[in-house]
């Protein structure tokens, strides 16, 4: 299998908006959202001391883990990195490719 037959083709706002399904819609966007806080968290794992991302002082760990979840959940809100699209996409080809 090549890498091009991998390639997804590009899914547009308005066709994506029209051709899926609400329930997929919020299920990639979720997949998203997780996918995006597992980034996040790893990005910011080195950061030690005090401040939003510091794990200095009591929950500093848990404050950490509801920050990153906040704005991987921002970041999808404001259209995401694409990968919800790519993933909505494909749930929708293989719904229609199932006999």
């Amino acid at each position: 299998m090549s890498i091009a037959s991998l390639s997804a083709t590009p899914v547009t706002a308005a066709a994506s908006a029209a051709a899926i399904p609400a329930p997929i819609r919020a299920a990639s966007q979720q997949f998203e959202q997780v996918f995006l806080s597992k980034v996040l968290s790893e990005m910011f794992a080195g950061v030690q001391g005090d401040g939003p991302l510091g794990t200095a002082g009591p929950g500093g760990e848990i404050w950490r883990s509801m920050l990153t979840d906040q704005f991987a959940k921002q970041i999808v809100a404001k259209g995401g990195i694409g990968l919800s699209d790519q993933v909505a996409h494909e749930l929708v080809r293989l719904q229609e490719s199932r006999p």
